[in-house]
């Protein structure tokens, strides 16, 4: 997998900003062209690529908690009860 480097990041009110609201932040990131042509794969069939990266890290952050509680993040294969991939080294 290739990695993901963050090249800048800020915080910016959104138009619809009301007082005690959350803000948004935006993130720019360097990709690999593979990693980009994966993700536009995606995103072509599911969302944009905004959508996938907070996808994405909701996944990542659910797996670091749930490991945090000693579970584990895996593939479950429905058909036959049984947990088909162990995702590990997140």
């Amino acid at each position: 997998m290739s990695a993901l480097r963050t090249t800048a990041f800020q915080t910016v009110q959104r138009p619809d900003h009301q007082k005690g609201a959350a803000l948004s932040i935006r993130l720019s990131v360097i990709l690999s062209d593979d990693l980009n042509r994966d993700i536009d794969r995606v995103a072509g069939s599911a969302a944009n690529k905004s959508e996938v990266f907070r996808k994405a890290l909701q996944l990542y952050l659910a797996a670091c908690d749930g490991q945090s509680r000693g579970l584990k993040l895996g593939l479950f294969e429905p058909s036959a009860q049984r947990l088909q991939t162990e995702i590990t080294g997140l």
